[in-house]
């Protein structure tokens, strides 16, 4: 049945289900990629620095042991000097520290984006299910991270001893030179190979991401009916039908709203919560059309297209409620309000000098 319902799983991850998956913590991500980058920029910054902080570190020795006097043994000295050489080590790491801590960050940044999630951190019975342990066992992506995980020791092992016969470490170390020498000696072989692993782990790191990222795809897949029932959900929805609808009213009304307004011949209002604006095309309808309408905001915003185009806005609440009910905007308005409404276009008319016909 597993394998049934793996095999129907055909169809790309919706963003719906990337956004929930993303919520509980589900993520494409590769450990060792951030890890071995930490490492990487470690060894540069030690590169870089490690001179000037071995310098450090032996001047602080030399500072702080000479200060320890056979008549200063007591335990607030002590506990004044200790604090001091914690103050001094800590400024002197802080700058490496820091710059691992960065690219570890950036490195996993880089990987999921910017998201914190504690849903991983929550009890989970099935995460301590016998059966699912034993499932997670023997899976593929297991198999795929023990052969992965196998490859790094292994390069690493052939890589060790490949330097320890070439560069004849046993030769190095019991030749008659000073410690110093044999340190240096010893030191530059083993920084060459730490440089040479880190690059290999690198690439290995970048491997795995690549493996995760597809694993994580094929996980995340959806069958033919998970798909349609989410596309069922979210269409079928009353809160996002509602929102749609509103919205497309919105951009309907705003598009024709002001040019509306502008060739109206009155504006009637509540006078606050309501405008209704009226047009009476005596060559080309029996009555006047209702061209907005609105209340509230949208009711604010016609009287303000009104008076910048000039159109007169008349008070009269009783009238306003009704045509904001009873008539659709582009419609004529209901035989009862005929007479309201003439008297209310006479009234504008004779404010400009007209004759209503």
């Amino acid at each position: 049945m597993p394998d049934e319902d793996k095999d129907s799983k055909t169809e790309r991850a919706s963003s719906q289900k990337l956004k929930q998956s993303r919520e509980q913590g589900q993520v494409a991500r590769s450990q060792d990629l951030s890890g071995t980058i930490g490492v990487f920029v470690c060894l540069v910054m030690l590169c870089l620095t490690g001179l000037a902080i071995s310098a450090k570190i032996a001047y602080l020795f030399r500072h702080f042991f000479s200060r320890v006097r056979f008549e200063e043994v007591n335990s607030n000295g002590y506990f004044g000097l200790i604090t001091s050489a914690i103050g001094e080590y800590v400024m002197l790491c802080a700058p490496l520290l820091i710059s691992i801590w960065l690219a570890v960050f950036i490195s996993t940044v880089a990987q999921v984006g910017l998201h914190v999630s504690f849903k991983p951190l929550e009890f989970d019975i099935n995460k301590i299910n016998p059966i699912n342990g034993m499932k997670r066992l023997v899976s593929l992506r297991s198999v795929i991270t023990t052969a992965i995980g196998l490859t790094k020791m292994t390069i690493i092992a052939a890589m060790t001893w490949s330097m320890f016969i070439n560069n004849h470490l046993i030769t190095v170390i019991m030749k008659p030179i000073s410690l110093i020498g044999t340190l240096n000696a010893v030191g530059a072989i083993a920084w060459d190979l730490c440089m040479k692993i880190a690059a290999v782990m690198l690439i290995l790191s970048i491997v795995d991401y690549v493996y995760q990222k597809w694993q994580f795809g094929e996980d995340q897949k959806m069958s033919k009916e998970e798909v349609k029932q989410e596309y069922k959900n979210q269409e079928g929805d009353p809160h996002i039908k509602g929102r749609m609808k509103q919205a497309q009213r919105a951009v309907g009304q705003k598009k024709g709203l002001k040019a509306n307004v502008q060739e109206a011949d009155v504006v009637v209002t509540n006078p606050i919560h309501l405008a209704v604006a009226l047009k009476y095309n005596r060559n080309g309808s029996s009555a006047p059309i209702v061209v907005a309408k609105g209340s509230r905001l949208l009711a604010a915003r016609i009287k303000e297209f009104a008076k910048e185009a000039d159109v007169m806005i008349v008070e009269n609440i009783p009238l306003a409620r009704a045509l904001y009910k009873n008539c659709p905007i582009d419609h004529e308005i209901t035989p009862d309000l005929y007479v309201a409404v003439a008297e209310v276009l006479a009234f504008v008319y004779k404010q400009k000098n007209k004759q209503l016909l």
